[in-house]
């Protein structure tokens, strides 16, 4: 499954309503009423449809659900949940390029609905199509106000057309929403690595990593910054660090023989690495 499922699935739940619309709320006093839309029966009949695609789309059965909600939108053409279902299947199987036909013309029939246009502009940020994902993601900042996901893509589009200040911007915008959100730290740090200011990112990777130790991609994330900055010491005590709460894990001590024995020149400690390597492999014998 690729991409912006979770934001799919949010998406789908939000509209498992039934179709007749919710009551107006009434002024101050007054009983409220409920509104009564009379439908034709092919109306009707859509909008049931749009019901069972989104149960399939759950399910992920997206051939199912797009092929009922193709048929939702048939029967009423000016009905917008169809088009959404087909831009959700069509994400999730990972065509964007379909997404973004069937989203726009959803967004087309609802205008209003934000989380519609944010996820339009996530298929066009796939896509590459940075105009056109930063032009839905600008209006939506107007017309919602900012939000954590509207920052966290407007990033990702500054960071594919390396807009390298752009995107520390919105993402210090994003951090003032959340700061303690890992997900800006970690694109913080993704920015600071494209641009190889290593001290940088390694400044932001230090404080992840010491909330979860064990998280190997994490360590070798911040190892990597350390050897690029010729933070060489720093990178060893990282390694020694990763050695000691991986256990039987090799990397780190093939990683350690090469730099205490070549950039390091610390024998000692190069030969204690390699001798551990040695008892590993009689192990595995």
């Amino acid at each position: 499954m690729r991409h912006a499922l979770p934001l799919l699935l949010t998406a789908a739940a939000a509209f498992l309503a039934p179709a007749q619309q919710a009551p107006t709320p009434a002024p101050s006093g007054a009983p409220a009423e409920e509104v009564v839309v009379e439908r034709t029966p092919a109306q009707v009949e859509a909008r049931s449809l749009a019901q069972q695609a989104i149960a399939w789309f759950e399910k992920g059965e997206w051939k199912r659900a797009d092929a009922l909600a193709a048929k939702s939108s048939a029967l009423d053409g000016a009905y917008e949940l169809p088009w959404r279902v087909r831009g959700w299947c069509a994400a999730a199987s990972g065509d964007d390029q379909q997404a973004t036909l069937f989203l726009t013309e959803a967004l087309n029939r609802a205008p209003a609905n934000g989380e519609l246009q944010l996820l339009l502009a996530s298929c066009h940020r796939r896509l590459g199509e940075w105009g056109a994902a930063k032009d839905l993601l600008t209006d939506l900042l107007k017309k919602s106000g900012p939000t954590l996901p509207l920052y966290l893509e407007l990033a990702e589009c500054c960071i594919g057309e390396e807009s390298w200040d752009d995107a520390l911007a919105v993402l210090a915008q994003a951090r003032a929403l959340a700061p303690k959100e890992r997900a800006i730290a970690e694109k913080v740090a993704t920015v600071h690595e494209k641009r190889e200011a290593w001290e940088e990112a390694a400044a932001e990777l230090r404080p992840l990593l010491a909330a979860v130790p064990g998280d190997a991609p994490l360590r070798w994330r911040l190892i990597q910054a350390l050897l690029n900055g010729r933070k060489l010491p720093e990178a060893a005590a990282e390694l020694e660090e990763a050695a000691r709460v991986w256990g039987d894990d090799p990397k780190p001590h093939q990683v350690l023989v090469d730099l205490y024995g070549k950039l390091l020149q610390d024998p000692a400690n190069a030969a204690r690495h390699q001798a551990w390597l040695k008892e590993w492999n009689l192990r595995r014998r």
